[in-house]
């Protein structure tokens, strides 16, 4: 990586995501003590204060060098000190660019990953010298280089820094040897060239060398699972990537983006590896808005969405001037992320022509298509179809036309893949291997629809049983008798012969309801369908089958039985290599919004705060509640998580299902400013609702003003991960305009202006708040068993603080408290996993002298997602409560009398005359446009889950607790 002189400044939000271990480079305020080089080093401390100042420190500078320690046994080395540290200007003009380089300590012998920018310098030679031999003391050194480029490979050309030490190997990735070389000649005789996917063993250490072809053709991502270390050099940037050189045969955006699922699969696999990469300072520098600070998953989730914006038009593209041979470069990004792309148009232009061409499929992608008018974006259906024998792709392109399957796809923003058989005739068990490459390019899905017709159908039904458990619907058309299926799957099926419907009825534990029709008593979505009509064509089974079964129901993978193995779906393929753990992984259903009916979409653009951009937000209206009289709906704010779709919480947090069946109006808002088909909307807040009266609240009242039938004291938020933050806070600086908050995969912590809020506003008002959160999150987990402070712990205390609550107070934090964040809770209950819900759910609430409570669940197993039988508990939370409008009393509605007013200030109308809603398309205030958010099929309440959940609030296990 070579100087960057420029960064686009863009909207940023910083999460201090609970559970994620920060060590910063540039903060050495808190530096553990060095006790492990004493241990493995034999040197005397007297003839070097450097070594003496580590141990004592942690870190240590020398000339224009310093080392830190990162973790035990792990140091980094660069040339950023506190006088110039990185991204500062030296007094000849020039920005200090600092490489980094890490020592890595071990019994047999020492590992120096890079070799930073080096040096002509004999002061800086005679500096580093003493610094590898400080670090290296009696022990052997060997080199890894991570890429060929000059500012990771120049202390090469030195012997000098290398002439008192013993270096018995120096490792570089053979696509990168040959440019290397030169640097590191003085080595010849002692370099082993390393592949992708080798392990070389390094002073009893295994180092796993993968390939990621992005920035340089040999660029290594090497894994070290013995020190808890994954180097990556330059390979994903440190916040920024260069993918500027021809590599990967001129796609450098296809090999970052294959190099991020394999990133996010070994940290998924090994949670605590600390990423170490190429520039480390530039992952703290302030003036990048978007820096990532101490780098996680999330990095790569962030990288990957980046590149998948380019084909449905979310990604931001400005021009990028640092690199001047490049004057048509670009720097890509996304309104939230903490990961850029700088990069040329011809590599986009790559990228996207190649990305929708295999040799298995036919592809049509309905990406491009996304836009703020889009249906079911945030769980589009993805189709893989097997036809009856070989399709030509505009046969295929007929079928998908006519079948009504490409008008499904262009709605949602999402893709269709038409399977070729191998032999180029029919389809036969060698498919199966085409199958996993058509599953492997999806890579991870919540809605996966798979179909078969004739031998496409027989082919499904006698080789991908096993693959089942991530299908969310499975339509076979004239199959012939296969194989046993163990796990259940919605299925729709043409077919006379009972012994076929039989296999799909006993595997979904379904009983007949009618004719034609079967369904699990236990679980709604454990359903079979079957058409008898053998002589029906494709086109028409295939519509059937939506409307019978497709339609109906999502299945995502976010859940694990490893005790707090990170679950996350989004960062999870549905085929990840391991076989047995694929086939064992547990998938959720949830109903599909595609399936609703009832509920009318309004999407808004209204510049709503005169600085000349539209922000966007979305209502929801459902039927019953058009003509409602004026103060009698309830209404809920629904916050996206960072970076996602403001479509998000409808169309994936099960609130859909709530408003389908119990009126109540949803608004979404995009409130972090997201970018459609060129259009960045505004954001309605700048630090997650942590301050009063954002854009939020403007969109709020504009929105109660155009439905009178909104009932105001009745309004509340709920929102995932960073939409769970702006919960929170709205719910500690907006306390007035909300009756309750309930907040998914958070609590994160307190920040100051958190507590700003509380002390303003606890004297003032009541906020009744629950959360939902797996163990299984990647951010959240740490919370969890453990009495240290805590994200959940501090946001209890807030809260506790907030509703005039005893405050809990960590040196009372208790070992059987542990389990859901320290708090003593005072009512704590179990919800047991059912047919229909995976998961265990531990519930603690706590209230007030006068019934608000606080209240805090943890989902076993669970990932960074939204759990959809929550939305169910969430609203059985909420809606106990009111706030009256004029006093901003908290009110109990299930403690009340039926005739005491909720809000005094909304009168009930005297006659039964309704409110008027507006027309559809029909507004003053903003744009908006109106469309149906699903088709005709009623959706089935969650009863069972319903009466599990009533009973486990009955069975109540009452705890000790001091007096408030």
């Amino acid at each position: 990586m070579f100087t960057k002189k420029v960064f686009i400044s863009s909207l940023s939000i910083m999460f201090a995501l609970s559970g994620i271990s920060v060590v910063q480079a540039q903060n050495t305020g808190e530096q553990k003590t060095n006790s492990d080089i004493s241990e493995l080093l034999t040197l005397d401390e007297n003839n070097s204060e450097f070594l003496k100042t580590l141990m004592k420190d942690g870190y240590a500078e020398l000339g224009r060098y310093k080392v830190e320690k990162i973790k035990d046994n792990v140091y980094h080395w660069d040339e950023g000190t506190k006088k110039l540290p990185g991204g500062a200007t030296d007094e000849n003009g020039a920005m200090n660019n600092p490489s980094s380089m890490y020592f890595v300590l071990s019994e047999d012998g020492v590992v120096l990953v890079d070799l930073g920018n080096g040096s002509q310098n004999e002061e800086d030679i005679q500096n580093a010298k003493t610094i590898v031999e400080s670090m290296t003391g009696d022990k052997h050194l060997s080199i890894i280089i991570t890429h060929s480029h000059g500012d990771h490979t120049g202390f090469g050309r030195s012997k000098e820094v290398f002439s008192n030490v013993t270096v018995d190997n120096v490792y570089v990735s053979d696509a990168d040897y040959d440019v290397a070389f030169e640097a590191i000649s003085q080595f010849d005789g002692k370099i082993t060239k390393v592949h992708s996917g080798e392990t070389v063993d390094i002073y009893g250490a295994p180092y796993e060398f993968n390939v990621v072809n992005a920035h340089t053709e040999g660029s290594l991502m090497i894994t070290d699972e013995t020190h808890e270390a994954l180097f990556t050099g330059d390979t994903f940037g440190s916040g920024f990537i260069w993918a500027l050189f021809e590599t990967n045969g001129g796609n450098p955006l296809a090999a970052l983006d294959k190099g991020c699922s394999l990133a996010r699969k070994i940290l998924n696999n090994n949670p605590s590896l600390s990423i170490l990469a190429g520039h480390r300072w530039q992952q703290f520098w302030e003036d990048n808005a978007q820096r990532p600070n101490e780098m996680s998953i999330q990095y790569f989730n962030d990288m990957a969405q980046v590149i998948s914006g380019l084909l449905d038009g979310t990604t931001i593209s400005n021009s990028y001037t640092a690199a001047s041979w490049a004057p048509d470069a670009v720097e890509l990004s996304s309104n939230g992320a903490k990961a850029k792309i700088d990069t040329l148009p011809k590599y986009i232009e790559a990228y996207k022509k190649a990305v929708n061409q295999m040799q298995e499929a036919y592809v049509y992608s309905g990406s491009d298509q996304l836009s703020i008018e889009s249906v079911n974006a945030a769980a589009a259906p993805t189709f893989v179809v097997y036809p009856d024998g070989n399709m030509s792709d505009e046969e295929a392109e007929k079928y998908i036309e006519a079948s009504g399957i490409k008008e499904i796809v262009n709605r949602s923003a999402s893709k269709v893949y038409v399977a070729r058989p191998a032999n180029g005739v029919e389809f036969t068990s060698d498919d199966v291997q085409g199958f996993e490459a058509i599953v492997g390019k999806i890579g991870v899905s919540s809605n996966f629809k798979l179909i078969g017709i004739g031998n496409g159908a027989t082919f499904i039904n006698q080789n991908l049983a096993s693959y089942m458990n991530f299908v969310s619907g499975l339509a076979l058309v004239n199959p012939e008798k296969g194989m046993d299926v163990n796990v259940s799957v919605p299925t729709y099926l043409v077919t006379d012969n009972d012994e076929i419907v039989n296999t799909y009825v006993k595997a979904n534990s379904a009983t007949k309801t009618e004719d034609g029709y079967y369904v699990n008593p236990e679980s709604h979505y454990e359903v079979v369908a079957v058409n008898k009509d053998t002589g029906l064509d494709a086109v028409s089974a295939t519509k059937d089958a939506w409307e019978k079964v497709l339609k109906k129901f999502g299945r995502i993978g976010n859940y694990s039985d490893v005790y707090k193995e990170t679950a996350t779906w989004y960062s999870r393929p549905l085929i990840s290599g391991n076989k047995e753990a694929d086939q064992a992984r547990k998938y959720q259903y949830f109903d599909s919004v595609d399936a609703i009916d009832n509920i009318d979409r309004y999407v808004n653009t209204q510049d709503l705060d005169n600085d000349g951009i539209d922000s966007l937000w979305y209502e929801y209206i459902p039927e019953q509640s058009k003509d409602a009289k004026e103060g009698s709906v309830p209404a809920v704010v629904l916050f996206h998580g960072n970076t996602n779709d403001p479509r998000t919480q409808y169309d994936t947090s099960g609130w859909a299902q709530i408003a389908s069946e119990e009126g109540v109006i949803l608004i979404c808002p995009e409130w972090q400013g997201h970018t459609y088909q060129g259009y960045t909307y505004d954001p309605m807040t700048d630090d997650l609702n942590a301050t009063a009266d954002s854009d939020v609240i403007t969109m709020l009242k504009l929105t109660e003003e155009k439905y009178p039938q909104i009932d105001q004291s009745r309004v509340y938020i709920s929102g995932l991960s960073a939409g769970s933050m702006n919960t929170t806070n709205a719910g500690l600086s907006d306390s007035k305009y909300f009756a309750a908050a309930a907040g998914h995969s958070g609590p994160f912590g307190a920040s100051e202006l958190n507590k700003k809020a509380v002390a303003e506003n606890k004297d003032k008002y009541d906020m009744p708040i629950i959360y939902f959160t797996g163990d299984g999150d990647e951010y959240c987990k740490g919370a969890f068993d453990t009495t240290e402070s805590n994200g959940g712990l501090q946001v209890a205390q807030l809260y506790q603080e907030l509703n005039d609550m005893e405050v809990t107070q960590l040196e009372d934090v208790l070992e059987a408290d542990a389990y859901l964040y320290g708090v003593p809770w005072t009512k704590r209950y179990t919800i047991e996993p059912t047919a229909e819900n995976i998961a265990k759910i531990d519930v603690g609430a706590m209230e007030n002298a006068k019934g608000v409570e606080i209240s805090m669940a943890r989902i076993y197993g669970w990932g960074h997602w939204n759990y959809t039988p929550d939305a169910k508990l969430m609203w059985e939370f909420m809606s106990k409560y009111a706030r009256d409008v004029n006093t901003g009393e908290t009110i109990r509605l299930d403690k009340q009398t039926p005739e005491t007013p909720t809000n005094p200030d909304q009168k009930p109308s005297d006659s039964n005359e309704p409110t008027k809603t507006p027309a559809k398309n029909d507004t003053v205030t903003s744009t908006t446009t109106n469309v149906k958010t699903g088709d005709s099929t009623q959706v089935m309440p969650l009863a069972v889950f319903a009466c599990l959940s009533a009973l486990a609030f009955i069975l109540v296990v009452k705890k000790s607790k001091k007096n408030n």
